[in-house]
């Protein structure tokens, strides 16, 4: 079945579109029943996304379009076609990792993107960004990587960031690079939403005190429930990471890694289905009217001869 599913896409999305993966699954298998959304948090370990196919299937069924794929099994979930709610955020930035005296910055939170789109019948794509990964050795983490839905024969984007390569979705925070009070700025967000917290220093031998880590900005999006992004490092600990649905972890010990942020997600919630189209109703043959009896003429009635008068003279 994965077999059928994956030659079939690959030979007809070759000529347009980035090679797949050798098992993309499908996007069932990515579903996260807790926040009702398929998730990159299954990612392999370095992945920059998770990719997964699913279908939407034509109203009035699979042999109703001549354009439409025949597969001998689509991949699930099998959505109706009609209009959604797309709600979908890539991954949140990672945070800094701490340096001498000074802690790393906050990742920045990933702002969750929100649409309305007609889903037409075909197989679809989801890309969806993981986090970055938190510094090390003082560094910056890295950036949070992009989602997207683009139809999966002719990699068209639907939703979410095209060119994924070359987009950065959630800023990492910036590490704190060995000197005493060096600079330790979290990511920064869209629009000011979602900036990752600067790290904060321990106190230097000149006496000064210890300036405290910052907590991140708020995400406010209207509508959708975020998480709170990365704070910094407390004392000389490292970044934590920013994040779309789910809060950025908390700073870590001076001189070790970075917390990641969190992993993107994609939401599909139906507006309105398409209806099948009605069938006509079936035409009734005309129903012959039963045969009349033949009409008997009534037989004649009787009339005697009248016999003829005889002449006696």
């Amino acid at each position: 079945m994965k077999t059928e599913i994956r030659m079939a896409l690959l030979v007809l999305a070759s000529a347009s579109a980035p090679a797949f993966a050798q098992d993309v699954p499908q996007c069932a298998a990515l579903f996260d029943s807790r926040g009702n959304f398929f998730s990159a948090n299954s990612a392999p370990v370095d992945a920059v996304n998770r990719q997964c196919f699913l279908t939407v299937m034509p109203k009035d069924g699979p042999q109703s379009l001549a354009g439409f794929p025949q597969l001998a099994t689509y991949p699930s979930p099998q959505l109706g076609e009609g209009t959604y709610e797309i709600l979908l955020s890539g991954g949140g930035g990672g945070g800094g990792a701490g340096g001498f005296l000074s802690s790393g910055g906050g990742g920045a939170g990933a702002v969750p993107s929100k649409t309305s789109q007609y889903l037409a019948p075909g197989v679809y794509k989801l890309t969806i960004g993981t986090s970055g990964k938190g510094g090390a050795n003082g560094g910056g983490g890295a950036n949070g990587n992009p989602t997207s839905i683009t139809k999966a024969y002719t990699n068209e984007l639907v939703a979410g960031y095209g060119g994924a390569e070359n987009v950065v979705v959630a800023s990492a925070g910036r590490g704190a690079p060995g000197g005493v009070g060096m600079d330790s700025a979290g990511g920064r967000g869209v629009d000011g939403r979602g900036n990752g917290g600067a790290g904060g220093r321990l106190p230097d031998r000149n006496g000064n005190g210890e300036i405290p880590s910052q907590a991140g900005g708020p995400m406010i999006v209207p509508g959708i429930p975020t998480g709170a992004p990365g704070m910094g490092g407390r004392n000389d600990g490292g970044g934590g990471g920013g994040a779309g649905f789910g809060d950025g972890g908390s700073g870590n010990s001076s001189g070790s890694i970075g917390n990641e942020g969190g992993n993107g997600f994609v939401r599909l919630t139906p507006i309105q289905l398409a209806q099948a189209t009605p069938r006509p109703a079936p035409i009734m043959a005309p129903v012959a009217a039963p045969m009349a009896a033949p009409v008997v003429a009534p037989a004649p009635a009787y009339v005697a001869p009248v016999r003829a008068k005889r002449d006696r003279n």
